[in-house]
């Protein structure tokens, strides 16, 4: 019996963390960011205040959701990166707003225990870094996956160490 209303919490929790993520979404108004057309400074700040605010629900909403969010956010600024026009100041702040962002998710996932899409997140924060020359995002990248390497290591390394011969 208390496995069974263990499950049907952790069912709850789940409806919970969705339902969190879609509000939240909903909140930051990442839709009404542009995907095609010319960005401007101001769009970028306004990219970057969805951003903070996104960090700032961080306790609030907890990791699976934040990360949801985050990742669905990195979509649409990848997508605005790519189809875009912009000019190079404009580029850099870009590139630093979704280093962050990057930074942000790769920690939300660590919280939710996937290690390897933390690393992954966490790399590409620290590619977004170099692409926007912001050296404080870099340092931050960089400290962010020497935390997360050995962990990540360990998770990777787990299907070939039962391939070795004894």
């Amino acid at each position: 019996m208390a496995d069974a209303s263990r499950n049907g919490r952790q069912r709850v929790v789940g409806r919970c963390s969705a339902s969190a993520a879609a509000t939240d979404a909903l909140a930051l108004n990442i839709d009404e960011t542009p995907v095609s057309g010319h960005l401007s400074m101001s769009d970028v700040g306004r990219v970057r205040e969805r951003i903070d605010r996104l960090d700032a629900h961080f306790s609030a909403i907890g990791s699976r959701p934040l990360l949801t969010v985050a990742t669905a956010y990195l979509d649409r600024l990848t997508t605005a990166a790519d189809h875009c026009t912009y000019g190079p100041r404009v580029e850099q702040a870009l590139h630093t707003a979704i280093a962050s962002l990057c930074s942000s998710a790769g920690w939300a996932a660590d919280d939710a225990e996937e290690l390897i899409a933390a690393h992954l997140r966490r790399t590409a924060a620290l590619q977004r870094a170099i692409l926007g020359a912001n050296h404080r995002a870099q340092a931050r990248a960089w400290s962010d996956l020497a935390v997360n390497t050995p962990a990540a290591a360990a998770i990777t390394a787990k299907p070939y160490a039962s391939a070795r011969p004894p």
